[in-house]
C-alpha cells in the first residue's frame, strides 16, 4: 500500500550502538482496517473490518510467502484473537449476537464456542480453554470444542486484554488500572498490580506479567511496566513513552516489544525484560497503528491510511 509512505528516517540514531531504525517492509495491504494480529509458524493471521459485505474477516499469509487469504468471515465487528496449533480463535460484538468463534487454520464455516454474550472483548487460549472478557465484568472459559462457558473471575472492572501460559491467566482492568489474575489451575483472582493509568495490554512470560500503558499520572506519558508472577513489587521498564494504537505489547523469550506515535509518525520499540535504553527498531508514517506480534525473526504491525489496512515487519535485530 503504497499511500502509506512508511519511509524509514534512515539517518535516525536509535541510541543503541549507532544501529538506524530500519525500513519496514509490507507483506499485506487491502480495503478496510487491519486491526488485531497473531502470528505463529506457519505465518500471520489478522482480524480485518470495513472490507467487504461481512461485519470483518480473518485473514491469514503463509510464512513462505504469496497472497492474503480469507479464512472466514466473522458474523459480527471482530474485536481480539488467539492461535493454538489447530484454530484460530475470536471475539465478535454483533449485538445480542455477540460471541466468541472458532475456525479451522485451513478456514471455513466459524464454528460459536460461546454464544449470547455481553460485549466479549479479550481473548486467549492454553491447552483446552479459550479465556475471555467481557462488558458484564468478568472473566470467563469455554471449552476450544465448545459447551457452556464458565466464570472465573468476575466483578471486574472493565476488564479487556488477556493473556495466559502454563502457569497464569492474567487481564486489565481498564476501569480501575489492576492488572489480575490467577493460577491456570483455579483459585482465587488477585491484584498483581494497581495505580496504572491507561492500562491497556498485558502478556505473560515464564516469570513475568508484563503490561503497557497509555498515560503516566495523566501526563499522557505512557510506559511499560512489569511485575514478578508470584511475587515482587511493579516496576517501570520503560518509561515516557508515546503508547500508541491499542496500547498493544509482545514479548518474546528477552524482550517486550510496542508501537509509539507522535500522530502521524510512529515507531516500533523493543526493551529488555531488565530495563534500559529502549531500542527503535523501524519508523514510518500512517494514519492509524494498531496491534503488534512477534516470532523468532520479525517483529510485526498491523496500520491503516484511512483506505487500507497493512500488515508490515521488521527484523527484530
Amino acid at each position: 500500500m503504497r499511500s502509506l509512505a512508511l519511509i524509514a528516517l534512515a539517518a535516525l540514531s536509535v541510541g543503541c550502538g549507532g544501529k538506524t531504525a530500519a525500513k519496514p517492509k509490507e507483506i499485506a495491504s487491502g480495503p478496510g482496517t487491519y486491526v488485531r494480529l497473531a502470528v505463529d509458524t506457519t505465518g500471520v493471521y489478522w482480524l480485518a473490518t470495513g472490507a467487504g459485505d461481512a461485519a470483518g474477516e480473518v485473514m491469514f499469509l503463509a510464512s513462505s510467502g504469496g497472497k492474503p487469504v480469507k479464512i472466514a468471515d466473522s458474523p459480527g465487528a471482530p474485536v481480539a484473537l488467539a492461535l493454538d496449533k489447530t484454530n484460530v480463535y475470536w471475539t465478535s460484538i454483533s449485538g445480542k449476537t455477540s460471541a466468541v468463534f472458532a475456525v479451522a487454520k485451513g478456514g471455513g464455516e466459524p464454528v460459536p464456542l460461546a454464544t449470547a454474550q455481553d460485549d466479549p472483548r479479550g481473548i486467549a487460549v492454553f491447552g483446552d480453554k479459550v479465556y475471555f472478557t467481557t462488558g458484564a465484568k468478568t472473566v470467563q472459559a469455554v471449552g476450544v470444542t465448545g459447551g457452556a462457558p464458565t466464570i472465573v473471575a468476575s466483578g471486574q472492572n472493565e476488564p479487556h486484554s488477556i493473556a495466559a501460559d502454563a502457569d497464569k491467566l492474567v487481564w486489565a482492568n481498564e476501569g480501575d488500572g489492576t492488572v489480575e489474575g490467577l493460577d491456570i489451575a483455579g483459585g482465587q483472582p488477585g491484584v498483581i498490580a494497581s495505580g496504572l493509568f491507561g492500562l491497556r495490554d498485558v502478556a505473560v512470560t515464564k516469570s513475568l506479567v508484563v503490561w503497557a500503558t497509555t498515560s503516566s499520572s495523566g501526563n499522557g506519558a505512557g510506559t511499560i511496566g512489569s511485575a514478578g508472577k508470584t511475587a515482587g513489587p511493579a516496576a517501570e521498564v520503560a518509561r515516557d513513552q508515546s503508547v500508541g494504537g491499542l496500547g498493544a505489547i509482545a514479548v518474546d523469550e528477552t524482550s517486550i516489544y510496542w508501537l509509539t506515535t507522535d500522530g502521524s509518525n510512529y515507531a516500533v520499540m523493543k526493551v529488555a525484560f531488565g530495563g534500559g535504553t529502549p531500542l527503535k527498531l523501524a519508523t514510518g508514517s500512517a494514519a492509524a497503528i494498531f496491534d503488534i506480534a512477534v516470532d523468532q525473526r520479525y517483529v510485526y504491525w498491523t496500520a491503516s491510511d484511512g483506505v487500507e489496512g497493512s500488515v508490515l515487519r521488521a527484523e527484530k535485530k
